[in-house]
């Protein structure tokens, strides 16, 4: 096998499902190999050869690859290729370099050194990259393109609030946070294309946050206390059920928003129940960013009725709708 990297650092030619290595003869093994270190479980006989992602021909198991699409859009080799690297989205599509460690722990057993090298060790994107990075000339390591916003629809923001002050700075706040979503703002075009993915998803989040959150003692978070067993419907689109974890939509969605300034907190309690807890870090927003998030979803209810949850994530309803589009009018009203 030779030495073939990806755009994220994967070593493709070492890969067990690159086409010249998913031979009739080892289909049963990689499906195993898979099965066990990757935690992927297809049947031999589904299993594609891929091309790898330095080609457009062939067939390839992560063609939207958003890291890869990132580094074309760039026109670098590899993401070390890159003026930024490492930005935060590259590792995202590799394993980090404990995770022999973490597929030992969960065995229970230890990973022998060719299940290491076959289904593990190419996969370390990361440390690939790190690797090459040194050897790049000066002139190498290519300044990224800038990335324009997402073409949506944003209503501006209303001039004639009649609201003192700090709510107009919180409702500004919320403005710009939802518009940020909306635009796709990001340094990095992937982190643009992960945005565009997760728009659904982050605007969902906000809303409910804004319609059934309760602020804190400290008025610094807004916190979402629930039952697994006796959730709401449109709770269970982040917290699961059947083990009280986040969807994996929702661990998207919420280190998506963290780049944005929105954290949320997951804390799991006893007898399955879980707390969502919302802060906002820019020190300019804060408090009164929370309150307006509450007050506008609020007044958007009240003149339109609460949307109706329509599951994954989406809602039905002109409330909805409308904070879909930052469309503020409503506190103008007020």
């Amino acid at each position: 096998m030779q030495e073939s990297y990806g755009r994220c650092g994967n070593n493709c030619g070492h890969c067990a499902l690159f086409a010249g290595n998913l031979t009739s003869d080892r289909r049963q093994w990689v499906a195993e190999g898979v099965g066990t270190y990757l935690n992927w479980h297809p049947k031999p006989e589904t299993l594609r050869g891929c091309t790898g992602c330095r080609t457009d021909a062939g067939f390839h198991y992560l063609k939207n690859c958003r890291v890869r699409l990132c580094a074309r859009y760039n026109s670098a080799e590899t993401c070390a290729h890159c003026a930024v690297f490492p930005c935060s989205e590259v590792g995202q599509v590799s394993v980090d370099e404990g995770y022999r460690q973490t597929v030992e722990e969960r065995l229970g057993r230890t990973v022998p050194e060719d299940g290491y090298l076959a289904f593990i060790e190419p996969y370390e994107g990361m440390k690939h990259l790190r690797a090459l990075r040194p050897s790049l000339g000066e002139e190498e390591p290519v300044a990224p393109v800038q990335v324009r916003p997402l073409r949506a629809r944003v209503d501006p923001f209303p001039e004639n609030l009649t609201v003192d002050e700090e709510e107009a700075r919180g409702l500004r706040a919320v403005y710009d946070l939802l518009t940020a979503i909306l635009q796709g703002r990001a340094e990095v075009y992937a982190r643009q294309l992960a945005l565009k993915r997760s728009r659904k998803s982050l605007l969902a989040m906000l809303w409910i946050f804004g319609a059934y959150g309760e602020t804190s003692g400290d008025g610094d978070h807004l916190v979402i206390a629930r039952s697994v067993r006796d959730q709401e419907p449109d709770f269970s689109t982040f917290v699961r059920k059947r083990d009280n974890a986040l969807h994996s939509t929702a661990v998207a969605s919420v280190a998506l928003l963290a780049g944005l300034g929105a954290i949320v907190e997951h804390i799991p309690q006893p007898r399955k129940a879980w707390l969502l807890k919302l802060s906002l870090q820019s020190a300019a927003a804060g408090s009164p960013a929370l309150r307006a998030l509450q007050r506008y979803t609020t007044a958007l209810i009240e003149e339109d009725g609460r949307p109706e949850y329509a599951g994954s994530s989406g809602y039905k309803g002109e409330a909805f709708q409308r904070f879909s589009r930052a469309d503020m009018r409503v506190m103008a009203a007020r």
